[in-house]
């Protein structure tokens, strides 16, 4: 089975998501060797454990740049088929298939925001990479959102998924401390985007994403961040959710009173996207 690199990388993402899942739901026990008991009973093949982590998360050369393998034909259609079996719900096969159109669109913005005073384009960090997540009360619903920002590539695009788990707004306090079961039958609905982000020179993220299921657009700016071009995990983004203007019903209002309820309707789209448990690295 052959993959193209940008295959790989989701499927390692899936399964780094998996792993940190499982970490959450069960505690620091949950490990390696329970992802590789995973894949065996939906697919029937056992991989060493070790060759699955390095495969997932990489390991460090004798010059202590990571890198990361490729795990033979039968044992990577085995991480196909787990990733997109429909019960551990990590990735749809049509997720899997041929991204070109959204990277040229991400190249070709790119491309343009190029500045000629700036020696080259700066790549995000790989500290850009993981999971981020954000829980609040909307009207009824208590809204928690998990934002997956993949490995970038050396190009600058970033690949981002989004999931909005859906909850009554009485069960706020009480979902955290769910069991898993009891939480998914809680859930009232599901919402899933796709789609990527960019870092411009000027170091702000934007956020392109689609709804998988009717296309509506969604887009996130960065208002504030602690994203560093060292080591330093990227740990909280501060977002802006804006998709429609803002109505203007009284034109003739003072501009200090119209910035004011702008002001206060654009406070309330403003979302702060934490990390979750940083990744493990031996």
């Amino acid at each position: 089975m052959q993959l193209a690199d940008w295959q790989l990388w989701k499927l390692r993402n899936a399964l780094r998501f998996y792993w940190e899942d499982g970490k959450r739901e069960h505690g620091s026990s949950f490990n390696w060797k329970d992802v590789v008991e995973a894949i065996d009973l939906y697919t029937g093949t056992r991989i060493p454990y070790e060759r699955l982590r390095v495969f997932v998360m990489g390991a460090k050369d004798s010059t202590g740049e990571r890198k990361y393998s490729v795990p033979e034909a039968e044992r990577l259609k085995a991480i196909f088929e787990f990733v997109t079996h429909p019960e551990p719900g990590l990735l749809t096969p049509e997720e899997l298939e041929d991204s070109q159109l959204d990277k040229q669109a991400a190249l070709r913005l790119l491309a343009y925001l190029d500045q000629d005073f700036d020696g080259e384009r700066i790549a995000p960090p790989e500290s850009v990479s993981g999971i981020f997540k954000r829980s609040y009360v909307d009207e009824n619903q208590y809204i928690v959102s998990e934002l997956h920002l993949e490995r970038p590539g050396d190009d600058g695009f970033v690949s981002v998924k989004q999931i909005d788990l859906f909850y009554d707004g009485s069960l706020a306090d009480k979902v955290s401390l769910m069991p898993l079961r009891e939480e998914q039958k809680a859930r009232s609905a599901t919402v899933r985007y796709a789609g990527w982000a960019i870092l411009t020179p000027e170091d702000n993220l934007i956020f392109f994403l689609k709804n998988a299921r009717n296309g509506r657009n969604r887009y996130y700016f960065t208002m504030a961040s602690d994203l560093s071009h060292d080591e330093e995990k990227l740990s909280q983004l501060y977002l802006l959710d804006h998709d429609y203007p803002i109505e203007m019903h009284d034109t003739n209002e003072p501009d200090a009173s119209l910035l004011k309820g702008i002001t206060k309707r654009l406070q309330k789209n403003v979302g702060v996207f934490h990390r979750q448990i940083q990744e493990m690295h031996n």
